[in-house]
Order: C-alpha cells, then structure tokens, then sequence
C-alpha cells in the first residue's frame, strides 16, 4: 500500500476538472505511460467554473480558468497573473516587480534536497 495519494487518482481527478486534453497538449509529457493513461480515460468536457462557483466574481473565474490549464506552454504566467484586471486592486507593481530571472529547474531530475536548499539559500542571500 501506497503511503500517498495515488498518482493515479490525481491524473483522473485534474482531467475529469479540465477536461480531456487534446493530443497537442499532452506532447509536453515526457512519460509516455501517462500519455497512454490519460489517452485511456473517458472523455471528459471538464467542470463549467461557473456551475460550480455560482457567488464567484467572473473576473476570479477567468483568471482560474488561465491558472488551470494543463499544458504549461498555454497556462498564464505569474507576470500576466498579476496583470490580470482581478488582480487590478492588489497588484502594485512597483511595490512587487516580476522577478529578473526565471527559475528553470527540470522537476523530472532527482537534484536532491541539499541541492535544492542551497539554490533557496542563494536566492535569499543575493
């Protein structure tokens, strides 16, 4: 028995939420047994956000649905996030720049917890 939540699970859980996804969008997976998983599962047309939030203000909707987006290359990012016109009234942007640099670390590769603690450490001494 596992001691986690069944990756299994997850996969079902996050397309039956957002829908199946079309073959261009599951090219971003290196694993092809997950491709072949999801391409096994049911179709699903995902959850209306407005079905299930019926008190939500539709400006938060639709920075969720951007958020929610299971290809990385078609989600929104933090910069555009942060411009969104929900974020209008708490977003200053010269109180909270967007970063200078991106942080590109494969999070398929076994770095290592040390490893991970020094980049941390790095990023909060310099």
């Amino acid at each position: 028995m596992r001691w986690y939540k069944e990756p299994e699970l997850q996969i079902k859980f996050i397309i039956n939420f957002l829908g199946s996804p079309s073959e261009s969008d599951l090219a971003f997976i290196k694993n092809q047994n997950v491709v072949k998983f999801i391409e096994g599962m049911p179709y699903s047309n995902g959850v209306r956000l407005e079905d299930e939030y019926l008190w939500a203000d539709p400006l938060a909707l639709d920075l969720l649905r951007r958020m929610l987006v299971l290809n990385p290359t078609k989600r929104i990012t933090v910069t555009e996030a942060l411009r969104h016109s929900y974020m209008a009234d708490l977003h200053i942007p010269t109180e909270y720049p967007p970063p200078q640099r991106s942080l590109d670390i494969d999070i398929e590769a076994d770095v290592g917890e040390s490893y991970l603690r020094e980049l941390i450490w790095r990023e909060m001494v310099f």
